[in-house]
């Protein structure tokens, strides 16, 4: 009777053990750097877009006051030419802290222009015809006002770094209205990265 008493506890320990070892997605904390780069664009010299944020949901339908959202909030919104990154050329938004899990939604939140003066947050800069070399303002559509929704579905693992890159194809998100002026319609790729 021993003997089976022993046996049984021995079965429990090895199980305990088994179980209780290693880290499973979803618990435990990993790390996403954020990058942004873009294709080239031969109608202009420069594209504009002033960053201020970017946010992660593990559900692809979340809204944006629902809760459960991880943001990456830059300290200082950044005004970042897009075709200074093309080539393989990248900018590091920064990193952010995630639960380990999978998460299927990225929202990159961009400052609106406030004013019909440049300098603009948002901005073209057209490399042919009258207005070539001048700096227009670049409007935002009123559904990306709470972040330009990116559906992307990634892991982030326990103890590793992921990189995300949001490659921004400038060329084909500017649109010229009939009236000569310019809006933001974002075509955004993201590809994600786990570093050994």
């Amino acid at each position: 009777m021993a003997k089976k008493i022993l046996g049984i506890v021995l079965l429990c320990m090895f199980l305990i053990s088994c179980g209780g070892g290693g880290t499973t997605a979803g618990s435990g904390q990993g790390t996403l750097v954020i990058s942004l780069t873009d294709v080239p664009a031969g109608d202009f010299t420069a594209i504009n877009v002033t960053v201020s944020a970017v946010r992660i949901h593990m559900s692809a339908d979340a809204g944006v006051n629902d809760a459960g959202w991880q943001e990456l909030k830059l300290g200082t919104p950044v005004k970042i030419n897009l075709l200074s990154l093309q080539n393989g050329i990248l900018f590091s938004l920064g990193q952010l802290p995630l639960p380990a899990g999978h998460y299927q939604q990225i929202r990159l939140l961009l400052v609106p222009n406030s004013g019909s003066v440049p300098s603009f947050n948002d901005s073209v800069v057209p490399a042919l015809g009258a207005q070539a070399g001048v700096e227009l303002s670049l409007d935002i559509q009123p559904e990306d006002m709470t972040g330009i929704k990116i559906i992307n579905q990634f892991t982030v693992n326990a103890g590793k770094v992921a990189d995300l890159i949001l490659d921004f194809d400038g060329k084909n998100s500017v649109i010229q209205r009939g009236d000569g002026t310019y809006m933001l319609q974002p075509v955004i790729s993201a590809t994600i990265k786990e570093s050994p």
